[in-house]
């Protein structure tokens, strides 16, 4: 079995080296820091030195995330965290959470910046980026030393990402009520703007499958909320016999506040999950919900930048997608 004594024989240098070199103490070079993780990484000495690195010092990473208007995006991302935490904690990982709002881009920056500025201890970063062109320009000089990791938004091409395709998922919407509609049947699309996270995605990548099928497709309408978005219905179905929907924001709050009447053969697919969203489904005013596993992206971003951090592992994919769910009413989680 491979031991610190033995990669100090292979290496000529002593065991004392070989544990620093593991725990990062400053007193050891960065060339004998990676010589000794080199022959780790060769030898398969993995067990071993993560055993070494309980009695190493703690490891923060700071992990900046995002409260969405979405609370069911904000308590599942957090969630994800709160596990790695606690799965991790006997190595000594620390996670610091900070919760940014999604309206309030520049503060994410300025904690940043301040965070850097001060030199606070940072081994490692979980970001979901709200002003991506600065928050990159920020981080680029420290990319050599401490790794980072965008969820939800990828920060940049150079850094390794978990997140969902909000593309495709805008892809399987249209999908889901091409099967419901006839050739020439009228199909509403609404834009409600870019809330920097998905909804662009989800729109770009509705319309471009949408086109494929012979519809009579209204809009996409450019609207400014909720309200708006429910008298612009209400005024195209007094003229003309509307059978589906499409909005890539406020959905949920949009059905609301439409009477029950109005729902008669119509087709509506949304995409996300909230307590309101499981509510319509029950209620039969929603087909279906493409949604993400944001719990599991959080959960294995986590998990990539331990084994970065304690394992020395190197990122095969710059992107790895987390996968999608269709929900119906038959195939909800009722709790």
């Amino acid at each position: 079995m491979m031991t610190q004594k033995k990669i100090a024989e292979m290496l000529g240098i002593s065991r004392t080296t070989v544990a620093r070199a593991l725990q990062e103490n400053s007193s050891i070079k960065e060339e004998t820091r990676q010589r000794v993780l080199q022959l780790v990484r060769e030898t398969q000495y993995e067990k071993n030195y993560l055993g070494s690195s309980l009695a190493g010092r703690k490891k923060i990473v700071h992990a900046f995330v995002v409260k969405s208007k979405n609370e069911f995006y904000t308590k599942e991302i957090q969630r994800g965290m709160q596990k790695i935490q606690k799965k991790y904690a006997k190595y000594r990982l620390e996670i610091r959470v900070h919760l940014h709002d999604i309206n309030q881009p520049q503060e994410q920056v300025a904690m940043l910046e301040n965070i850097l500025s001060q030199q606070e201890q940072m081994d490692g970063l979980l970001i979901v980026p709200l002003e991506k062109n600065k928050i990159y320009s920020l981080l680029k000089p420290y990319l050599t030393k401490i790794p980072v990791i965008s969820l939800t938004m990828q920060l940049h091409s150079d850094i390794p990402h978990v997140g969902t395709d909000y593309h495709r998922q805008g892809r399987i919407v249209a999908n889901i009520l091409s099967y419901c509609l006839r050739e020439g049947e009228s199909l509403v699309i609404l834009d409600n703007g870019d809330d920097k996270l998905s909804t662009q995605d989800y729109l770009n990548g509705f319309l471009e499958r949408i086109s494929e099928e012979k519809l009579d497709i209204l809009g996409p309408y450019r609207c400014h909320g909720i309200q708006e978005s429910v008298d612009l219905l209400k005024d195209l179905s007094s003229k003309k016999k509307i059978r589906a929907v499409f909005s890539n924001r406020y959905a949920q709050n949009i059905i609301r506040e439409l009477p029950d009447s109005w729902f008669l053969e119509k087709n509506i697919v949304v995409n996300g999950m909230s307590e309101g969203i499981q509510q319509l489904l029950l209620e039969k005013k929603v087909i279906a919900t493409v949604t993400e596993e944001v719990y599991e992206e959080a959960a294995f971003a986590g998990k990539l930048l331990f084994q970065i951090l304690y394992q020395n592992k190197k990122v095969q994919k710059m992107w790895s997608k987390t996968n999608s769910k269709i929900i119906y009413l038959e195939n909800l989680e009722k709790k």
